[in-house]
């Protein structure tokens, strides 16, 4: 049988390190045998028993993971708020720190949740464009402000599909810094604005499934029309908020079981104040209906 070997790559710093080793167990436990992945990871000040963690997955599985680093340097004027920490910007920069050898690679959020083999994501082919990636929902007015047209369409950042060798021919990195250090007052969500208005015309679009976005708040997965190969918990309300008993968090819990991490649960206070909060915005929709 033929094997087929994918480059996966991802970035974080402590506050993720759990996360994204959640979400190596997913993308290993449903892999397929033929599949090989090599795992890299652009490492944002990992603390050693983290490191040790994610390492003990690697041995579990059987792989390697390849820790890279990026100049933290260049991201001292770009915004960090809310939920978005440093981290998120590390993609902008992933051509210029992989070894030469490879010419197309995955990048995944740590938030995300792999549930198929991901060969025929791999298998699509990008040559004539710079990235892959699934469509977001956006404001016409935004993407105006970014440099797009109204008609085009806006990425989400959570799942890129990247075309190495044009991102690096092209310069894509310096041009996508350039946009976010040079107009600010027109990012509304971080680096991901910034791969837009660089790569909205460079993109190709690649089905939901490869990047099934969910809000905890919604009950949208429940039956879904097409199987999701990858879950994507996008906002600021993440499973790890959640009760494990949460429906939508359970494909979160299922892999949290086979990590390091087994064992956690949010504590009773964040559960308590996330429950209210959820019970206020019902309340207020209710009110606006």
């Amino acid at each position: 049988m033929m094997t087929t070997s994918i480059n996966i790559i991802s970035a974080t710093d402590d506050n993720y390190a759990q996360h994204y080793g959640v979400m190596l167990c997913s993308l290993f436990e449903n892999k397929e045998p033929t599949t090989n992945i090599e795992v890299y990871l652009i490492d944002g000040g990992l603390s050693l028993e983290n490191k040790e963690k994610l390492i003990v997955i690697a041995r579990k599985y059987k792989f390697t993971i390849k820790f890279l680093t990026v100049n933290r340097n260049l991201f001292n004027r770009c915004r960090v708020d809310g939920h978005i920490n440093e981290s998120t910007y590390y993609r902008i920069f992933i051509p210029d720190i992989v070894p030469t050898s490879i010419d197309k690679i995955i990048y995944l959020d740590c938030d995300t949740i792999v549930l198929e083999d991901l060969s025929n994501l791999w298998s699509i082919d990008i040559s004539d464009f710079a990235i892959g990636a699934v469509p977001d929902i956006q404001n016409p007015s935004h993407k105006i402000n970014l440099g797009m047209s109204e008609d085009s369409t806006y990425f989400n950042a959570g799942l890129l599909l990247i075309n190495i060798n044009m991102w690096r021919r092209l310069n894509i990195s310096h041009k996508v810094m350039d946009f976010i250090n040079n107009s600010k007052e027109k990012i509304n969500n971080w680096d991901q604005d910034g791969l837009n208005a660089t790569l909205f015309d460079k993109c190709f679009i690649l089905h939901r499934k490869y990047n099934t976005m969910i809000f905890l708040l919604s009950n949208n997965i429940n039956n879904p029309s097409v199987r999701p190969n990858i879950y994507h918990y996008i906002g600021s309300l993440k499973p790890w908020h959640m009760s494990p008993k949460n429906t939508l968090s359970k494909f979160y819990y299922t892999y949290l079981s086979k990590s390091p991490w087994k064992g956690f649960t949010p504590h009773k206070r964040i559960i308590k104040n996330i429950t209210e909060k959820l019970k206020y915005r019902m309340y207020n929709l209710k009110i606006r209906d």
